[in-house]
Formats: C-alpha cells, structure tokens, sequence
C-alpha cells in the first residue's frame, strides 16, 4: 500500500514546512536518523555531565527536526528522549516515559505556537528571532524541564531545592542548545532539503577562507591556553563577537551561526579539559558562564543576520524606487527638452549615457561624458563620425524613426552597435523626437546590456546544444524542421536518417563511461566533416544520431550517408585509458516532401518512425549497412 504525503496548508508551505509521510521509506530513515542522533548526543553530554547536562545538544536536533518536518519526526524523537532517559540517564520506566513526553511535546509546542502567531520564517525578521527566543527557546524549555522534573518528583524522590535547581539546569541546557545549536542545524536542514547555493555572496571564497582562519586561530589561542583566570584574558573572549558578525554581515547566518558552534566547542571541551580563561573556576560557574557569553554571542549574530538581509532587501526596494525615480527624470526630460535654452543644461545633468543626433543627417548634436566612455571616444573623435554608421543593422534605425513619427514611444529597445574600436556591443535604449537648434533630432538613452545579452545567449545555447557532442538536441532538431514545414512555399523534398552505433553498450561496460563518451564525440566529428553547410546534425539520445538533408532525395543523401558509414567504420578511437575502440553503425533513411498546404508537424513523427523501422531492419539483418524505409 503506497501512502502519499497529505497537502501542507499554506502557512506552512510558506515556512518551508518538508512533508515526509512516515511510513514511506524516506520517512522511516528520517526518523532512524533522529532517534540514533538523539540516543548520540544525549550520550555525548551525560558523558561529561552524569546528573543534568547544563548544555544539551539533543534538544536542539529535537527543535531544528520539528522546524524542518513538523510532526513527522515527533515518534523517533520520543523514542529517542525515552531510550536515552532510560540507558542513558539509567531512569525508571514511568518517569523516562514522563520525561520524553516532555522532550517531544516541548519543540512541538513552541513551534506550533511560533507558526500561529508570527506567520513569517523563523529567522526573517527581528520580530521573528524575537519569538523564536521566547516561544521556541524560552517556552519550550520551561515547559520540557516542568514535565521533567514532574517525572523526576513522582519517581525518584528528593528534596524541593534538588529538584528547583535540577530543573534550572535542566531548562537552561535545553534554552542554551535551542538559541546556539538549533538555528544552525535548521539553515544547514534547509540548505540540503532545497538545494540552496553556498551563497558565500559577491565577497568570494578567499574572504571567508581568512575569516575562517581568523575564527578558528583565534578561538584555539583565545581557548587554549592556560593563564590563571586572568581579567585581561576573561576580557580577550569579546574579540570572538566582531569576526562573527563579519560573517554575519558578508555571508548567510548559516556559515556565521557554524563559526559560532565550533568556537563554543572549543570553548567547552577545553574548558573541560582545565584551559582557557575559565580554567581555575569552579566547573559548574565556567560552564555557566560559557552558556551566558554563547547565548549572548548567539542572539546577536541572528539579530545581526537578520538585519543584514532587511538591509539588503531595502536596498532592492531603493533600487526599484530609483529606477521609477528615472522613469520619471526621464519622462520629464523629455517635456523639458521642448525648450532649447534648457536642453543641454539637462543633459549634462543627466547621469546615464545621453546622445542627440540631427535626424536628417544624424551629425552629432550633443553628447555627455557617459555616453563618449561607453563608445569608447573622445570628443574629437565624434566629430568625424556619424551615430548612423555605428547601427549594427542601419534598417533598424529606419524603422525606430518611422515608429518614432508615427506617434509611437520607444523604451527599454534593444540595438546592437558597434564601438569607435571595432567591437560589437548591445544596448537598451530609450529614444524620442524632438527640436533641437531649429532641426528635428532624436535624443538617445542608453543602458549597456552586452552581459546580459551573452548570458541570454549562453542560455539558449544549452537550450538547443548537446553539452557532450556540440551538436543539435533532440529538441532543437524538432524545432528547425518545425519551421522548415512553415516556411516553404514550394514541394521540397526532405530526406532524414537515424544511425545507432551497433553494440555500443558493450564499449561502456567494457571500456567505462569516459571512453564512451569519446567515441561519442568521435562520431560528431565525422559527421560534421561529410555534411553540408545547410544538413542538420543531431543527437537523438544515447548512442542514436539524426541527420536531416533539406532538399535532398533520399537518393542524393545516400552517398553522403554511404561515406558516414564507411568512416565510421574504418576509424580507431584511442581512449584516456589505452583502449583502442573500432566500431560501426546501422542506418535507417527515409523521404518526406515539404508542401505548402500541409504543414501539419505530426508527419516529421512519421517520417521518423519509418527511419526507425528501417534502422532495426539494418539490426537485424547484421549491423554496419544501411536500409531504405
């Protein structure tokens, strides 16, 4: 029986909320995972503290695995709360069962408050953070250490004031681990679960690098040694606090939260083991006050993160703000411009590359600085040449002009030109007509978009290029016949072939992928040596090629075809791993005709599947031939 996770509602799609059925495979190990880490942790801590850890880091995976997955990680959690009461802590049954109810029902409960009342991620805003301290932190671990010590009082007596600081302790470990452990492993849960970039930001890896030394350095000199609990070096432990909000500033909470964790673990194991600031203090005094300096530094990297990301994001909006702004300077401008005693004062003003040409003649009227530097001229330059020439395509410019006259407002145009040195460039350009100096003249804005264009570029290129062979896909193959079919306007014939390579499988087992791959590449290379400018050559899938000839028979693409095989054949391919590859190919060929009133696209699928039956004809009647359809 199949079980299909149920819809999350809204709020918690928007949160982020991964739905995990628990019965589904992927469910049973997301929980085997929690319950073995839980039973992990639990371990680690009670290792060096056997009566109430002040630091406990399972609560924190509890939280972040509820943050991430909701209830779908509640069952391993109390499993792992009751196993580790019981083994671990060496409890009675009845009050381990008491206690892991409160492990499990205390994350859950503060985060299903959490989501009713903010709305918002848990880390997107300061108002955010603020509940995640209180609900999360601060009301779950109350409401984990009351049940705790309620299963404590019923089974294992005690006097009130053994219980009152047991369940201190135990409720600021939980607090501690929930502020410096638990948002950390929920942006690293994230970052796997969606696939997030590394996002070390425009800054680079080499910056981070020495942050990270800095980090880790200082931490280890900071931690230790040993210097007799001098002031001057308890004083030294605020220098951590400025690196970490580096990070948190340049690079994602996730990376500056995980700075944090391996300083405070540095921090607490060589405290344990006597060095460090806190070395000649009482054990108890020096965790403690580890917890208060870790919660402190904690809270302000998030604060810090999170302010960091509000910052940016009103910086978009200041950005959207300014180009409206433009909008306006620029519809303004141009009602301005109707007066030609203010023209060129404006156009000095103006802060992005400005050009007014005459239009009968296109001689330059005026021209600022910012318009000479993206031409790549100086002003003595412009005066012998005329904007006209440098259109990449002079229509283009006819028909801006007729738009122009026409009535029509011309923004945001895209134009390629050539630069004063030769080169070609893309611009975005917003145009109007006016009069200048008695003259109707056209007054340009311009927005160099090259980069933009070349990314465009790169993108369609892997849209219709295969990575491996450099030749067509499969896609862009359908797509030229498709607008063949729409274009002609005569009876043209079209002759298209599909070859396999025979027992190509027997290479990749025997040779591996790599030598495959080569032989692949082989291929395309002669087929790109025997065909026409105007065929087309493609990759189909897997070892399966496609040629189309455009006005060829079938008959005038057999010898194309023919001296394909022939080479492919009689070529050696020497692999990277000494295997030398011989190898040939079977042929399927059939005609089509191109005619005007029939252009319906499903006769191309025809006409390849009557190459296919012809290709498994030339399979089974022995490989290395070609057959007709």
């Amino acid at each position: 029986m199949s079980v299909n996770p149920a819809p999350l509602p809204p709020a918690e799609r928007r949160l982020g909320l991964v739905a995990v059925p628990i019965l589904s495979g992927r469910g049973l190990l997301l929980s085997v995972l929690m319950l073995f880490g839980y039973l992990a942790l639990a371990w680690a801590a009670v290792r060096f503290f056997p009566i109430v850890s002040p630091f406990w880091p399972a609560a924190a995976l509890a939280v972040a695995g509820v943050m991430l997955f909701g209830r779908a990680v509640l069952p391993a959690i109390f499993i792992g709360a009751y196993a580790a009461n019981v083994w671990v802590m060496e409890w009675s049954v009845a009050g381990a069962l008491l206690a892991a109810t409160g492990n499990t029902l205390s994350p859950w409960l503060g985060v299903a408050i959490f989501r009713r009342v903010c709305g918002e991620d848990f880390f997107a805003s300061p108002k955010a953070v603020g509940f995640y301290f209180v609900l999360v932190g601060l009301l779950a671990a109350l409401f984990s250490a009351a049940i705790g010590m309620l299963g404590l009082s019923q089974f294992h007596p005690g006097s009130g004031l053994y219980f009152f600081t047991t369940g201190l302790g135990w409720m600021v470990g939980d607090l501690t681990s929930t502020v410096m452990l638990a948002p950390a492993l929920y942006l690293w849960g994230r970052f796997f679960l969606r696939h997030e970039p590394v996002a070390l930001g425009k800054y680079g890896t080499g910056e981070f690098l020495v942050l990270l030394v800095i980090v880790v350095g200082g931490g280890l000199v900071l931690f230790g040694i040993n210097t007799g609990g001098s002031v001057l070096h308890i004083g030294a432990m605020s220098l951590v606090v400025p690196p970490l909000i580096w990070a948190a500033q340049r690079f994602s909470p996730r990376l500056a939260l995980t700075l944090f964790a391996g300083i405070y673990l540095v921090a607490t194991i060589s405290t344990l083991l006597g060095l460090g600031p806190f070395a000649d203090f009482d054990s108890s005094n020096a965790i403690t006050a580890l917890q208060l300096m870790g919660t402190s530094i904690s809270s302000s990297v998030l604060i810090a993160s999170v302010l960091d990301v509000q910052r940016r994001d009103a910086h978009q909006q200041l950005e959207i703000t300014n180009a409206e702004l433009n909008d306006r300077v620029w519809s303004r401008t141009r009602d301005l411009v109707q007066s030609e005693q203010r023209t060129r004062h404006i156009l000095e003003m103006m802060p992005m590359p400005m050009l007014v040409t005459e239009l009968a003649t296109s001689r330059v009227l005026y021209v600022n600085d910012e318009c000479l530097a993206l031409f790549g001229a100086t002003r003595a330059m412009v005066r012998g040449v005329l904007p006209k020439d440098l259109w990449v395509d002079p229509l283009e410019r006819q028909r801006v002009i007729l738009r122009l006259q026409q009535g029509e407002v011309i923004r945001n145009h895209e134009v390629a030109f050539h630069g004063l040195r030769g080169e070609v460039f893309w611009l975005s350009m917003a145009v109007v007509l006016t009069r200048i100096e008695q003259s109707e003249a056209l007054m340009f804005a311009f927005k160099d978009i090259s980069l933009h264009k070349k990314r465009e570029a790169e993108l369609l290129n892997q849209a219709t290029i295969d990575v491996l062979t450099g030749l067509y896909n499969r896609r862009q193959i359908r797509e030229l016949v498709r607008r063949l079919m729409l274009e002609t306007d005569t009876d043209t014939p079209l002759t298209i072939a599909i070859f396999d390579l025979d027992y190509f499988k027997r290479i990749n087992d025997g040779s591996g992928h790599a030598c495959g791959d080569k032989v692949l590449q082989a291929v395309a290379d002669l087929g790109r040596s025997v065909l026409r400018r105007e065929d087309w050559f493609g990759r189909w899938g897997g070892e399966e090629f496609v040629l189309v000839f455009p006005g060829f028979t079938r008959a005038q693409a057999q010898h194309t075809l023919e001296s394909l095989r022939t080479r492919i054949a009689a070529e050696i391919i020497l692999c990277d791993n000494g295997h030398l590859i011989q190898l040939t190919a079977s042929f399927g060929v059939t005609e089509g005709r191109l005619l005007p009133e029939q252009r319906d696209f499903d006769r191309f699928d025809e006409w390849v599947n009557e190459a296919d039956l012809a290709l498994y004809r030339a399979k089974n009647q022995g490989r290395n031939r070609i057959e007709l359809a």
